[in-house]
């Protein structure tokens, strides 16, 4: 008798067990075998049931395993092991989980990774001389080694301005790991402030923008005494200061305000004051297109890994102030590495980013480039060879903000074609 309930309960406790284990999904158990991974399962609904935020321990520098490791964070959308896998490549910080348009064109999983030094995926000590884009895209690869052993389908990988530009160096440095690559609105600068920008500038305005632009930008240099007042209120009233002297931010406002404008095509051109009115009324379009706040320490603060990278690595822009120079109180310098403390102030290295050029526009197969034409980051865009298998696709009066869908049905319709062969090809 003691005998047979002996067995009972071992087979009730092995019962117990194997219904714990069944609880959990195999994505989740295979999470749950991997050392350096911490995991947590998130909210999730009836279409995407199984989501999840992960920190992944990363090299500080992946040339040196004496340097130190940080937790690089994920989020990670599974619908089955079976489909493709997109990785989003974030060049900023990732505040939220969401679902991109690749993954959504071709029904995938997906995992969102944080960009190293934004957001939750900084070091302790931040040893700035480790952020560059080939520690950058080590951690991609290390990822992908870690998660294409479940995973076991083609990758594709996707990002957005400085995502899209990460996205393009992951590519470069390992040409294998990734089946196809669709950067979105991705700059390839070739100089530490790229002269196309500003060329770009000068002419995709027609005479009467132009005009429009440039007299609303003397306008508010002209009438500073009055207009400064409204700009440093905005300040004073969320507490904070600007990165650099006010009135100089001013000015830098101004002088950004043509990049901006056609950047994002936000705003309309004939709701640019053409005389003064007010200071209230002037100050508009700067508050439209979010150019205040821009200037605030607490955002260079948090943009401050990306104008580390832009003046060492990326390239970045400064401004034609030819028309606009006698107007200026401060800004001798139209450089905007003003606002790159000195000691962060890396020495520019020209060769990363034309070695990555001759590589994309030569042997990068299976790329799909997305940009909008009045964006003022396609001036640097990236011109394919028609001896590589990519597509470039530039809307018609497209901002910053142009994705696939913006495109005709037809477009979509070969993009989508394109890309379901592509995945049938091995």
């Amino acid at each position: 008798m003691k005998t047979r309930l002996l067995s009972l309960v071992l087979l009730f406790l092995a019962s117990s067990h194997l219904i714990l284990a069944q609880s959990k999904s195999d994505v989740e158990l295979f999470l749950a075998s991997l050392d350096g991974i911490e995991y947590e399962k998130t909210s999730a609904d009836s279409i995407f049931p199984e989501t999840y935020t992960l920190f992944i321990d990363q090299f500080v520098n992946h040339d040196d395993q004496e340097s130190g490791l940080f937790t690089q964070k994920i989020y990670l959308t599974h619908l089955n092991d079976s489909l493709p896998t997109v990785m989003v490549t974030e060049g900023y910080g990732a505040g939220r989980n969401y679902y991109s348009e690749p993954a959504k064109i071709i029904g995938a999983n997906q995992f969102i990774v944080e960009h190293r030094y934004f957001g939750e995926s900084a070091p302790d000590s931040m040893d700035w001389a480790q952020l560059t884009t080939a520690n950058a895209a080590a951690d991609h690869h290390h990822i992908y080694e870690v998660f294409s052993k479940f995973y076991q389908n083609h990758w594709i990988s996707t990002g957005i301005s400085k995502g899209g530009q990460t996205s393009i160096f992951y590519k470069y440095y390992y040409p294998e790991d990734m089946h196809i690559s669709i950067p979105y609105v991705a700059p390839l600068n070739l100089e530490q402030e790229d002269v196309r920008i500003n060329w770009f500038l000068r002419h995709v305005a027609t005479p009467e923008e132009d005009a429009i632009i440039l007299n609303y930008q003397r306008l508010m240099l002209q009438n500073f005494d009055t207009i400064f007042p409204i700009f440093k209120a905005v300040a004073d009233k969320n507490e904070q200061v600007f990165v650099i002297n006010d009135t100089a931010a001013y000015e830098f406002m101004v002088l950004e305000f043509p990049f901006s404008y056609f950047q994002w095509g936000s705003y309309e051109l004939d709701s640019i004051p053409t005389e003064f009115i007010s200071a209230d009324e002037m100050m508009k379009p700067m508050f439209s297109l979010g150019l205040v706040s821009f200037y605030f320490k607490s955002t260079l603060d948090g943009l401050m890994p990306f104008m580390v990278q832009a003046y060492r690595e990326l390239g970045y822009y400064d401004y034609d102030m030819d028309s606009l120079q006698s107007y200026l109180r401060k800004v001798k310098n139209s450089s905007n590495i003003a606002f790159v403390p000195e000691e962060l102030r890396f020495e520019y290295d020209a060769e990363i980013m034309n070695n990555v050029y001759d590589f994309i526009h030569n042997e990068a197969d299976r790329m799909i480039y997305v940009y909008g034409e009045l964006d003022p980051w396609t001036s640097t865009s990236v011109n394919p060879d028609s001896r590589v298998d990519a597509i470039k696709l530039v809307l018609s009066g497209g901002s910053h903000s142009t994705r696939i869908r913006h495109f005709s049905e037809e477009e979509q319709k070969m993009i989508k074609d394109q890309l379901e062969k592509w995945l049938q090809n091995d």
